[in-house]
């Protein structure tokens, strides 16, 4: 959770900013894409590479590593198997001077710069975790369309955690790693100013202040202030870094992050722990200005799925001897989703000034940097339902050979979910053509899930101008 909000602090507070930092031609400064870090722990811990996500626009990067390891021996009285997570967030400097190979065309040739990076990060072994910074110094080798990024990643962690110490050693851990990316196309999307017309402002400027007093030979009270003002204004040409509105074709992975907050009765609660899952989804859509429309085909894992009889009428006077059992399941989906850019809105209210320049534009636009907010809805075709609860089938088929009067149907069995029409929530951070997000939906009487993926969005009515 505290990843999450610093994560969400920081696209918030980035996208109110459109900089690229620093960057020459040549150099792509925004990416999103997946890869591999080999963490080098002591060599009582086993573990394989682990996958490792990447987001990068312009100076800033975001990483989130994960993966199973192992410490010590199935028989010894310490050992342990578990997940652990390594996540940094800050900036990747290129380093131009020291460029390798420049490119001279946006769609030929390849680009090698060498970059170093510094970052806040966390790492996490089971359930105990560390923070500290990352420095790490890099290449990246870029082409048309993708990049290949290598990083020799140096994470030094602070803290007085035994714990911590038996995986590495001290508070120094080594990770290389290499990611391949998808290029975001700053530089053809969003990267050239365009004229958003002339503008003219006036303001308010204090010349001078006087203040008169009262005196009753005891003390000064304050009795007048007069204050004398100026009028300025200035007028121009102003523009903006926009994109073309547009439509699209995309494909998306997404991932089943779940965790669902239910409630036994309204003094017992429990929080019951999804497996994760991978899923993939296709869609069509368009963006305009604020706006944001989707229609996609999804297959989503990581549904929740429970009965509780307190809520179900065929189930009334039951309850004491139901089983309370869960499933996960995974379905195909049709949704839609619609939404806005809710940075804008808040634009309308502190930067007017912007939105007034933006409204002068004389083509349909949209922002390069996007925080859309929204909501969902679709129809669920669900899969075979998977038993968290030990010997769930059993429990289930038990209660209902005591109780034949009660209707083996999909209100009172979790195993027999049928097509339900679900709704949902959704976040999600856009900078041109790649989209992350984070994903709520389902239904009562379906199941449901909470999801992060990434999309990468083709802008079919641009192709022409790229």
């Amino acid at each position: 959770m505290k990843n999450i909000i610093i994560i969400l602090t920081f696209l918030t507070a980035y996208s109110f900013s459109h900089a690229q930092i620093g960057l020459t031609y040549g150099y792509s400064s925004t990416a999103v894409g997946v890869g591999k870090v080999f963490p080098k722990f002591k060599s009582e811990v086993n573990t394989k590479p682990w996958n490792n996500f990447i987001l990068r626009n312009g100076i800033f990067e975001i990483q989130f590593a994960e993966g199973n390891f192992t410490y010590g021996q199935v028989d010894d009285a310490d050992y342990e198997s578990d997940k652990g997570q390594l996540f940094s967030i800050g900036v990747i400097i290129p380093l131009h001077r020291f460029t390798l190979v420049q490119r001279k065309k946006y769609w030929s040739g390849i680009h090698v710069t060498p970059m170093f990076g510094v970052h806040y990060s966390t790492q996490v072994m089971g359930d105990v975790g560390q923070a500290g910074f990352n420095l790490a110094p890099g290449l990246s080798v870029q082409f048309p369309l993708g990049m290949i990024d290598l990083k020799l990643n140096n994470g030094f962690y602070f803290g007085n955690k035994e714990e911590m110490k038996k995986y590495r050693g001290g508070g120094y851990l080594f990770t290389p790693s290499i990611g391949i990316q998808l290029d975001g196309m700053f530089e053809r999307l969003g990267g050239s100013s365009v004229s958003s017309g002339a503008f003219q402002t006036t303001w308010r400027v204090l010349e001078s202040e006087e203040v008169e007093y009262d005196d009753d030979n005891t003390n000064f009270r304050l009795k007048t202030t007069r204050r004398n003002y100026s009028y300025r204004s200035a007028s121009g040409k102003s523009s903006r870094k926009v994109q073309r509105a547009f439509w699209y074709l995309s494909g998306s992975y997404n991932k089943s992050r779940s965790s669902l907050l239910t409630g036994y009765d309204d003094k017992e609660k429990a929080v019951r722990l999804i497996p994760d899952g991978n899923g993939w989804g296709v869609s069509v859509g368009g963006r305009w200005r604020d706006f944001m429309i989707d229609a996609a085909l999804e297959r989503n894992s990581g549904f929740y799925a429970l009965r509780d009889p307190k809520h179900i009428s065929e189930l009334e006077g039951f309850a004491s001897t139901y089983p309370l059992v869960e499933g996960e399941f995974s379905a195909l989906e049709i949704r839609g989703k619609i939404g806005f850019d809710i940075v804008s809105a808040i634009g309308q209210i502190v930067a007017k000034r912007q939105v007034r320049k933006l409204k002068n534009l004389d083509f349909p636009w949209v922002k390069f940097m996007r925080f859309n907010v929204g909501l969902s809805g679709g129809l669920g075709l669900p899969g075979k339902t998977n038993m968290l609860t030990p010997n769930g089938d059993q429990l289930l088929d038990d209660f209902f050979t005591a109780n034949p009067e009660v209707e083996r149907n999909e209100l009172t069995d979790i195993t027999k979910n049928n097509a339900a029409w679900t709704i949902g929530l959704f976040a999600n951070w856009e900078m041109g053509p790649i989209s992350l997000g984070w994903d709520w939906h389902g239904h009562q009487e379906f199941g449901w899930r909470t999801g992060v993926g990434i999309r990468y969005m083709i802008p079919l009515n641009q192709l022409k101008n790229l």
